[in-house]
């Protein structure tokens, strides 16, 4: 059985700083505000802001120059007003971006899950970061607007994924092959099981040239992560909904730990769900 996803959803406001605060706090909104504002500033010397997010960039504009009033105990009107009217603008992109994830492609992008974490087209995880305005996917992190930068590089992720080769019989018999290979090594039985990041680092090492073997630099590394390996157990669960081989059977749990497990969607269950815990169980006993 795979745990439920949960999630909490919420924007986080500004606290009156306590004595000996340090002024550059991660938790300090006007610094989190000063640091998205130089992400956009930084983006549009090189792409045009869309007329949506020149109007957030005029209002977060205002920061500096209203630093000093929010940062004191005696907060201005203007500086309240600010604050409200950046909350609001922010929140409306939030708002849009499934809409925006779905209409990625040109024919579309299966959208799964919901905020702060979201599946496209089974393989790629996105994961919405309110509190900093940033969205976090194939180990880049982007503001929240412009738009145009996160879809190119969502693009690029997705049709990655895409082009990676995949028969299921193959993966399946890889699978239990680095399943027998782990259990070997912790001296355990069939039956035993491993967490999900040992299964994916297995095959990561799996994947690798000779070359890599014999000097294993960057220059060498044949790329696999969490999103590769989503990706082909995700096909592999919509071709094969109860998979099986040599009388064993594989079963996929979260485990009492969601913090490393994977989060996918699992065709079986009709929503996203964590995987943390792999095993191949017998089939008579299963």
């Amino acid at each position: 059985m795979i745990v439920a996803l949960t999630t909490t959803e919420g924007f986080v406001g500004r606290k009156k700083p306590t004595a000996g605060a340090a002024k550059r706090s991660p938790d300090n909104p006007i610094e989190v505000l000063r640091e998205f504002l130089a992400s956009l500033k930084a983006i549009s010397e090189t792409a045009s802001l869309d007329p949506e997010t020149a109007r957030l960039v005029a209002v977060l504009e205002g920061v500096d120059a209203l630093t000093d009033a929010l940062r004191s105990d005696d907060v201005s009107t203007a500086g309240l007003g600010l604050r409200q009217e950046v909350k609001k603008l922010l929140d409306s992109l939030v708002d849009e971006i499934p809409r925006r994830l779905a209409g990625a492609l040109p024919g579309g992008v299966e959208v799964q899950g919901v905020k702060p974490d979201y599946i496209l087209d089974g393989s790629l995880h996105v994961h919405l970061d309110e509190a900093r305005y940033s969205m976090t996917f194939a180990g880049t992190r982007l503001p929240i607007a412009p738009w145009k930068p996160i879809e190119r590089s969502i693009v690029t992720s997705l049709t990655d994924l895409k082009n990676l080769e995949f028969a299921p019989d193959q993966f399946l018999s890889t699978l239990l092959g680095t399943y027998r290979h782990l259990i070997q090594e912790m001296g355990k039985p069939v039956g035993t099981v491993v967490p999900v990041e040992r299964v994916i680092e297995s095959l990561a090492v799996a994947r690798q040239s000779p070359n890599w073997r014999l000097d294993p630099s960057s220059k060498n590394y044949r790329s696999y992560g969490r999103d590769h390996f989503r990706a082909q157990l995700y096909r592999l669960l919509i071709t094969t909904p109860r998979p099986s081989l040599q009388g064993l059977r594989l079963n996929l749990t979260a485990g009492s730990n969601t913090d490393r497990a994977l989060f996918m969607f699992v065709p079986a269950l009709g929503r996203c769900a964590y995987v943390g815990l792999v095993a191949w169980t017998n089939e008579t006993g299963a």
